[in-house]
């Protein structure tokens, strides 16, 4: 039994939540085969998709894949992929394994820190070192390989290197010997197809309020963000005054997930999958994005009878739990909208199309649940099989160093692979700033944690690119390093931070009852009638200045200047190691309460935590900072801006501060629209920078700052009252 429960560490170890890619675009015949055990069924917009998903194309179809990190996957006409490994481990890393079995795949994007990104193809495969696209092409007797942007690596049974921006590889998957390089990419029809798309999906304005990285271009193209009172920044679709959420889809089972809505809707993947909907006075319907990135089923309350079934959004900050659900009646029920499906135990779909509303004696034996049955599960279904598809088993088996017999030195070659030489920095395209995210066509998030130095790019080059391009004069007059993420350049990710500076160089660092309710009332009421911004990069973090630095270095103790550096070391971009550097700044302020670099101490401390995402913890250390003043203790714009952002941001995450969070939240977000006109005023305006870019990095600015004073939290609530 002992060994037995050491050889399941490892497995309980690597348990993370779930992932779900999204089926975006498509056109033509689009097939998709869930699991081994379901069937194949046609396409569906905003459909999820598990691990081991199979899709297929016909003749002159095409379908786009958005991944939760952003990147996107493209197969062509009569093609067959598989997400083949598609797993989140407990750390938090996410392993990516796409398989083209044959046909014609593109890759667009970047894996973001310790990620790993791999193209499967028979004979070959491409792990992504950095922002790429790919085109892949997988026929009888070859298999080719084309770097269109980026740098990859290639392995395959009998050759491994790196393959470069415009280089082409192929191998016979028959006989791996035979292997060719060339330095050029024959073009092809879909290329400009896939290019497109890029542009389409590149650097989405709704990331500024969204925390994910997928699903985001559509709600640039069919809808507004707007300032509403109480629920803050919200977006409102461009949809019919009947319209209402959770009308217009089906609802389909997933083992992970429970029953989760489809929606019908172009845009409807995160305004489905995250937040929630509320009918705002003169707005209409708005939905409003929750800060947890946590992806879900729907947010709706659930009414059932012995044949039918009711559903409809729930407001934002209402309840609905076990064991009494429906205790006090949903508001949307109370409004008119609720919708209403056939139901029978153990459907899968459940599809309210065609439906009528059920008569007032159907609702008399109606309740409402905390959530449906699942249907019950076919042991059968466990030994369902595939064929084989032609690139064989795919899996990537992953193991937790140190509690296996026979470890070796974990090689960091699948987390951190190795380039054998850097590329050349490109220039950008003339006349055009890069785009913000550095790399083209990766979209940009606001993550739950801001950092600090805003920097702005103007709107996308005509042409994208995926190689890192060199960052932009960053919106300071003197000694601004340029940006990037702590790990790795990583277009993904909102908390970008510059190289690892040491004190006597300093650069920047990273910084009622158990029984269910019926509804009140068993008729339901009649149902009333009913330019986004750019997106700004976070600014990284900033050191004090080397002058500054200097200045103490004089009057503070080795020991002192050891643990300086060593907080710097634990923030390195390159490796950061966040826990530890909280350990050592708790450690610096017991061995030297009174310090010269008290300020500095507090900033990175600020940083760590934002960096943690513990708002919480952010606020209570921004608190004296934002008290005494900030722009009176920190002479750098840099700085100031790092830690009025990082406090207004965190604030509206909590959902029961202390007095004490509120007024530094609220008073970090009025100090913060204070000084955004000074920070942007037009003498700061870097030359390549448009005015119209700084403008809307500006406005975005103030809205995170409107949004923190227009939070009220419920404990606030209660004291107002």
């Amino acid at each position: 039994m002992r060994l037995l429960t050491l050889l399941l560490v490892p497995a309980a170890l690597l348990a993370g939540q779930s992932r779900f890619a999204r089926l975006g675009e498509f056109q033509g015949p689009v097939e998709v085969q869930l699991t081994a055990a379901d069937p194949w069924i046609s396409a569906e917009r905003n459909l999820p998709l598990p691990e081991l998903a199979w899709l297929r194309t016909g003749a002159n179809a095409r379908v786009e894949i958005e991944m939760d990190d952003g990147s996107l996957w493209r197969l062509g006409p009569n093609s067959l992929g598989e997400i083949s490994d598609y797993t989140r481990l407990s750390t938090g890393q996410r392993i990516t394994l796409l398989s083209l079995d044959h046909g014609t795949a593109y890759y667009t994007g970047q894996p973001a820190a310790k990620d790993v990104t791999m193209l499967v193809m028979p004979g070959a495969q491409l792990t992504v070192l950095q922002g790429s696209r790919v085109r892949q092409t997988a026929q009888s007797g070859a298999s080719q390989a084309a770097i269109l942007e980026g740098l990859v690596r290639f392995s395959s049974p009998t050759s491994e290197m790196d393959l470069h921006e415009g280089t082409t590889a192929q191998v016979d998957p028959a006989n791996t010997a035979r292997f060719s390089l060339a330095p050029q990419i024959a073009v092809q029809p879909l290329d400009r197809w896939s290019e497109d798309r890029d542009k389409a999906q590149a650097a989405p304005a709704s990331a500024a309020y969204v925390n994910a990285a997928y699903g985001l271009a559509d709600l640039d193209s069919a809808g507004k963000w707007v300032q509403s009172g109480e629920l803050g920044m919200v977006w409102k679709p461009e949809v019919s005054d009947a319209w209402a959420p959770y009308q217009n889809g089906r609802w389909r089972y997933y083992d992970a997930l429970g029953y989760t809505w489809v929606s019908d809707d172009s845009w409807g993947w995160m305004p489905y999958r995250n937040g929630r909907w509320a009918r705002a006075e003169n707005l209409g319907w708005v939905w409003q994005p929750s800060p947890n990135p946590v992806l879900h089923p729907a947010e709706v309350y659930w009414l059932r009878s012995s044949n039918f079934v009711g559903w409809g959004p729930l407001a934002p900050g209402e309840q609905w739990n076990a064991p009494n659900p429906g205790a006090v009646t949903p508001q949307g029920y109370t409004s008119g909208s609720t919708s209403y499906a056939a139901f029978q135990s153990d459907a899968s779909v459940i599809d309210g199309s065609g439906f009528a509303t059920p008569t007032a004696q159907q609702f008399k034996t109606a309740f409402f649940v905390a959530a449906l049955p699942s249907p019950a599960f076919l042991p059968a279904r466990l030994d369902a099989q595939r064929p084989m598809i032609q690139v064989g088993s795919t899996r990537v088996i992953p193991s937790v160093p140190g509690v296996t017999f026979g470890d070796t030195a974990p090689s960091d070659l699948m987390t951190t692979p190795p380039a054998d030489e850097p590329l050349p920095q490109p220039v950008s395209d003339a006349g055009i700033a890069p785009p913000p995210d550095g790399v083209y066509p990766v979209p940009a998030v606001i993550a739950p944690s801001f950092d600090t130095q805003v920097y702005i790019g103007s709107s996308a080059p005509a042409r994208p690119t995926n190689s890192p391009r060199p960052a932009a004069n960053p919106p300071t007059p003197t000694r601004n390093p340029p940006a990037s993420h702590p790990t790795t350049n990583n277009p993904t990710s909102s908390n970008p931070a510059p190289t690892n500076p040491t004190p006597s160089n300093p650069t920047t660092p990273s910084s009622g009852g158990n029984k269910p309710s019926r509804p009140t009332d068993p008729t339901p009421p009649v149902k009333p009638p009913t330019l986004p911004p750019s997106h700004p990069i976070p600014p990284p973090i900033t050191p004090p200045k080397q002058d500054d630095i200097t200045a103490k270095k004089v009057a503070s103790a080795a020991s002192e200047q050891d643990l300086y550096r060593q907080v710097l070391q634990d923030i390195d971009p390159k490796e950061p190691n966040f826990t530890k550097a909280l350990s050592d700044l708790n450690i610096w302020s017991r061995r030297f309460p009174v310090s010269s670099f008290s300020n500095d101490r507090s900033y990175f401390l600020v940083h760590v935590y934002n960096r943690m995402d513990r708002p919480d913890q952010t606020l209570d250390a921004a608190a004296p900072l934002v008290q005494a003043g900030v722009q009176a203790n920190y002479p750098d714009p840099q700085q100031v801006l790092q830690i009025l952002v990082a406090a207004s941001a965190s604030f509206p995450k909590l959902r029961s501060p202390t007095a004490q969070q509120v007024t530094t939240g609220q008073k970090a977000a009025h100090d913060l629209l204070q000084f955004l006109p000074e920070y942007f005023s037009a003498s700061r305006r870097p030359s390549n920078i448009g005015e119209s870019a700084w403008a809307i990095a500006r406005d975005q600015l103030e809205g995170v700052a409107r949004q923190a004073l227009a939070y009220r939290p419920a404990t606030h609530v209660a004291a107002a009252h």
